[in-house]
């Protein structure tokens, strides 16, 4: 593939590339040219890929149709992964579509194993934009979810935002939730962007003196709610539960965190307070880092600080989700408690 310098600056990830670096990496690519209108990725036929735009704008949809939910617009320099927004199920349901005349440079799995074969730079830049990207897309579904986590009731077929619910996460009156900790989906993310668990070993490697083991007792809050978080956390010994609060059923558990899984991480990335509770369920071990530190320490270019950018966003992806989703679900629950209540006091 030809390339000249207009081209490597033109793209985020080739940042710090000389033309040798970005050409080899531009190899392990193919470049599609797409018209206005035309359709990159849908959720019937999704495949796990990366998109670097290199000229034009595409456009991100959660759902499909015409009232599909615009998520971004994507424009020369960024990037996108087909496979990065998943529903309980484990089924893809972003939408790419070409606003204007686009260029796009597609990674597929087999290019990125062999990038990281080879330590080369341009998977630590794409990893850190798609932390960027994941974050922002979180960030709009968030927004959307939250007009009904909260209690209300599910919006009527004229919202515009009932069609789009609909096709991510199936009936809107579905009771029980359906995300475990173990999904299929969350298995399904890490095999296609290549994510996996990242060992206690690779922060001790990559942080080193930063790490502060802590000794927490049974019922101990490590990070509160709504409060500033300045550090995140690796489970060494025991285990730590997550809760967020909802005015229907008080504390509603998310998931929980064992021996080498990372807490807070989600904080560090997206900003702002915490979005749940983290508590000990039982004695053990934890490992704080700063979150000051964790910034700095995770852009090294060490295979070490690359496996923890990995299971950062492996960490991140489907965070905000599934607290809408539990929420959600708990207030449907909730619901229908109620209004088997009435209907029975009714009856007498």
């Amino acid at each position: 593939m030809l390339i000249d310098l207009q081209v490597v600056k033109g793209l985020n990830v080739c940042a710090g590339m000389d033309i040798e670096q970005a050409t080899s990496f531009f190899e392990q690519c193919r470049m599609q040219r797409l018209a206005a209108g035309a359709v990159l990725s849908s959720p019937q036929h999704a495949d796990p890929a990366i998109h670097f735009v290199r000229a034009g704008e595409l456009a991100q949809f959660a759902g499909s149709g015409p009232d599909a939910l615009l998520v971004r617009t994507l424009i020369r320099g960024d990037l996108v992964a087909t496979s990065a927004i998943v529903d309980p199920d484990g089924r893809c349901h972003t939408s790419l579509r070409a606003l204007k005349p686009c260029t796009v440079l597609t990674l597929d799995e087999d290019g990125l194993d062999r990038l990281m074969a080879l330590h080369h730079p341009v998977v630590a830049n794409t990893q850190e934009e798609l932390l960027r990207s994941e974050a922002r897309e979180l960030e709009v579904r968030q927004t959307v979810l939250a007009r009904f986590a909260s209690g209300d009731a599910p919006p009527r077929p004229s919202s515009p935002f009932a069609p789009a619910l609909r096709s991510l996460f199936g009936p809107l009156s579905t009771p029980e939730a359906r995300w475990t900790p173990a999904s299929e989906s969350s298995r399904l993310l890490q095999r296609r962007l290549g994510l996996v668990a990242t060992p206690v070993e690779d922060l001790v490697a990559v942080l080193s003196t930063r790490l502060e083991a802590r000794a927490v007792a049974r019922g101990e809050v490590l990070q509160a709610q709504g409060r500033a978080a300045s550090a995140a956390f690796v489970v060494r010994t025991g285990k730590v539960g997550r809760f967020v609060r909802s005015e229907i059923k008080g504390h509603v558990q998310l998931d929980v965190l064992t021996p080498g899984q990372l807490g807070g991480f989600e904080t560090a990335i997206l900003g702002g307070p915490a979005t749940a509770s983290a508590v000990a369920l039982e004695d053990g071990v934890v490992l704080r880092i700063r979150l000051a530190d964790l910034a700095a320490a995770v852009t090294e270019r060490t295979p070490e600080a690359a496996r923890i950018r990995r299971a950062m966003l492996a960490s991140l992806s489907g965070w905000q989700e599934r607290i809408a989703l539990q929420l959600y679900h708990a207030s449907i629950a909730s619901r229908a408690v109620s209004d088997g209540e009435v209907a029975h006091a009714s009856a007498s």
